[in-house]
Protein backbone atom coordinates (compact mmCIF):
# COMPACT_ATOMS: atom_id res chain seq x y z
CA UNK A 1 0.00 0.00 0.00
CA UNK A 2 1.36 3.44 -0.63
CA UNK A 3 1.26 6.90 0.93
CA UNK A 4 -1.14 7.76 -1.34
CA UNK A 5 -3.61 5.31 -0.43
CA UNK A 6 -3.93 6.46 2.80
CA UNK A 7 -7.17 6.08 5.00
CA UNK A 8 -7.25 8.83 7.27
CA UNK A 9 -5.55 11.74 7.82
CA UNK A 10 -2.15 12.54 8.91
CA UNK A 11 -0.62 15.34 10.98
CA UNK A 12 2.80 16.74 10.50
CA UNK A 13 4.55 15.70 13.61
CA UNK A 14 8.18 14.91 14.80
CA UNK A 15 8.20 12.44 17.72
CA UNK A 16 10.91 10.04 18.99
CA UNK A 17 9.91 6.55 17.81
CA UNK A 18 11.84 2.89 18.56
CA UNK A 19 11.09 0.42 16.20
CA UNK A 20 12.24 -2.80 17.02
CA UNK A 21 16.13 -1.85 18.35
CA UNK A 22 16.21 1.19 15.82
CA UNK A 23 15.37 4.56 16.75
CA UNK A 24 13.71 7.27 14.71
CA UNK A 25 11.38 10.37 14.18
CA UNK A 26 7.92 10.71 13.14
CA UNK A 27 7.21 12.82 9.71
CA UNK A 28 4.02 12.73 10.53
CA UNK A 29 1.12 10.51 12.31
CA UNK A 30 -2.61 9.57 12.20
CA UNK A 31 -4.90 7.42 13.74
CA UNK A 32 -3.87 5.15 11.08
CA UNK A 33 -0.36 5.14 11.05
CA UNK A 34 2.70 7.32 10.85
CA UNK A 35 5.40 7.77 8.75
CA UNK A 36 9.12 7.70 10.20
CA UNK A 37 12.78 8.30 8.99
CA UNK A 38 14.98 5.64 10.68
CA UNK A 39 18.31 4.54 9.80
CA UNK A 40 17.18 1.03 8.74
CA UNK A 41 14.58 -0.14 6.90
CA UNK A 42 12.82 -3.42 7.07
CA UNK A 43 10.58 -5.10 4.29
CA UNK A 44 7.35 -4.05 3.34
CA UNK A 45 4.76 -6.35 5.40
CA UNK A 46 6.77 -6.80 7.92
CA UNK A 47 5.34 -6.82 11.69
CA UNK A 48 7.09 -4.66 13.84
CA UNK A 49 6.59 -3.73 17.90
CA UNK A 50 7.51 -0.45 19.43
CA UNK A 51 6.78 2.71 21.23
CA UNK A 52 6.36 6.18 20.77
CA UNK A 53 7.51 9.16 23.07
CA UNK A 54 4.87 11.55 23.21
CA UNK A 55 3.88 14.26 25.75
CA UNK A 56 6.48 12.80 27.85
CA UNK A 57 5.24 9.36 28.40
CA UNK A 58 6.64 6.35 25.99
CA UNK A 59 3.81 4.26 24.43
CA UNK A 60 3.92 1.17 23.06
CA UNK A 61 2.07 0.07 19.40
CA UNK A 62 2.56 -2.74 17.43
CA UNK A 63 2.35 -2.50 13.62
CA UNK A 64 2.88 -3.40 10.18
CA UNK A 65 5.41 -1.92 7.66
CA UNK A 66 3.05 -0.45 4.57
CA UNK A 67 5.75 0.99 2.61
CA UNK A 68 9.65 1.85 2.49
CA UNK A 69 11.54 4.41 0.75
CA UNK A 70 15.14 3.89 1.08
CA UNK A 71 17.72 6.71 1.60
CA UNK A 72 20.73 7.33 -0.77
CA UNK A 73 23.70 5.42 -0.19
CA UNK A 74 26.42 7.64 1.30
CA UNK A 75 23.94 10.31 1.64
CA UNK A 76 22.45 11.45 4.58
CA UNK A 77 19.01 10.86 3.77
CA UNK A 78 17.69 8.37 6.04
CA UNK A 79 15.23 6.02 5.15
CA UNK A 80 11.71 6.24 5.54
CA UNK A 81 8.56 3.98 6.52
CA UNK A 82 5.09 4.12 6.62
CA UNK A 83 3.60 2.02 9.26
CA UNK A 84 0.16 0.70 9.80
CA UNK A 85 -1.30 0.50 13.42
CA UNK A 86 -2.37 -3.18 14.10
CA UNK A 87 -2.39 -2.43 18.15
CA UNK A 88 -2.50 0.95 19.32
CA UNK A 89 -3.44 1.28 23.00
CA UNK A 90 -6.24 3.97 23.52
CA UNK A 91 -4.10 6.33 25.93
CA UNK A 92 -1.83 6.67 22.50
CA UNK A 93 -5.11 8.03 20.16
CA UNK A 94 -6.05 10.24 23.38
CA UNK A 95 -2.30 11.51 23.61
CA UNK A 96 -2.10 11.85 20.21
CA UNK A 97 -5.38 13.99 19.71
CA UNK A 98 -4.42 16.29 22.93
CA UNK A 99 -1.01 17.76 21.02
Amino acid sequence: MGEEQRNHIRNARRLRVTIGAGTGFTLDVGPGGFCAETGQALEPGAQVMGSMRVGGEEVDFGGQVAWVRPGIAGSILRRRMGIRFTRVPRDLQQLLSAR
